[in-house]
């Protein structure tokens, strides 16, 4: 069960969304099911001021996996939405496992740069792997802004084909979207979500920074479902994911209210 809580922080990032309208706000509520048992929740608030976008964000396992692995986690964003892309400024998750072992990763993003201001545990002595050369970490994204990204671009484009680079403080992928067209969703005891969505499946793309555990196990693709914003012409936003762990399926979904 350990596996669940990088999945679930992975797909916590990419069903955060917001508008591109006024100074507003948007509750978030996630939930996370392996298998079709709960395993993770996540909750929090958007806000969008003209350009500026903030997110804050908690997500927790719930249930046995609370028992068994307790697990929380917290993610702040700041970013601006610019007329064609996204432009990251700050990115700081903090997690603590089994109620004692904290660790962070902060960034903050200048002259199109990259730079990790605080890490624990610290990326200096993370003797795991090897540094992300600084020519791959200029002109990316993190992983909240890139999901954001995906939403904005597939709005505009009416379709998901994409390519964007990520780095997270101690990996650097490309995350790579392919359109398989329009989709009907129809609720059910896991969500709300219903009518015509566009379906994309996404690839990682490993480029550097991994450890050789991490190369074997961490997920490699998966599937978004997205739907335009209510009240919005081109905005998108994913109301589920889904990816496959083992012989099962971990899959997330998503409900936003102003």
């Amino acid at each position: 069960m350990k596996i669940v809580r990088p999945y679930f922080y992975i797909l916590t990032l990419i069903l955060l969304y917001i508008s591109p309208g006024n100074a507003q706000n948007w509750n978030l509520d996630i939930k996370g099911y392996l298998s079709g048992f709960k395993v993770g929740i996540a909750s929090g608030k958007f806000t969008k001021n003209n350009d500026k976008i903030l997110l804050e964000i908690k997500a927790e396992t719930v249930g046995i996996t609370k028992l068994l692995f307790p697990w929380e986690q917290t993610i702040i964003v700041e970013a601006l939405l610019l007329q064609k892309e996204i432009k990251p400024i700050f990115y700081r998750i903090d997690d603590l496992r089994e109620k004692t072992k904290k660790g962070h990763m902060e960034l903050t993003f200048k002259n199109d740069l990259a730079v990790v201001t605080s890490a624990m545990p610290s990326i200096i002595s993370d003797t795991r792997r090897k540094p992300v050369p600084k020519e791959l970490i200029k002109n990316i994204l993190d992983p909240a802004s890139a999901i954001i990204a995906i939403g904005y671009m597939s709005g505009i484009a009416n379709k998901c084909d994409h390519k964007i680079k990520v780095f997270d403080g101690r990996r650097r992928f490309n995350l790579l979207t392919e359109d398989m067209g329009i989709e009907e969703l129809t609720p059910s005891v896991f969500t709300d979500s219903s009518g015509k969505a566009l379906k994309c499946k996404f690839f990682i793309k490993k480029i550097a920074g991994y450890s050789d555990k991490e190369l074997k196990k961490h997920p490699k693709s998966g599937y978004i479902w997205l739907q335009k914003l209510e009240n919005s012409n081109i905005m998108m936003f994913p109301v589920k994911v889904q990816m496959a762990i083992g012989k099962g399926y971990f899959v997330t979904h998503l409900s936003v209210r102003n």
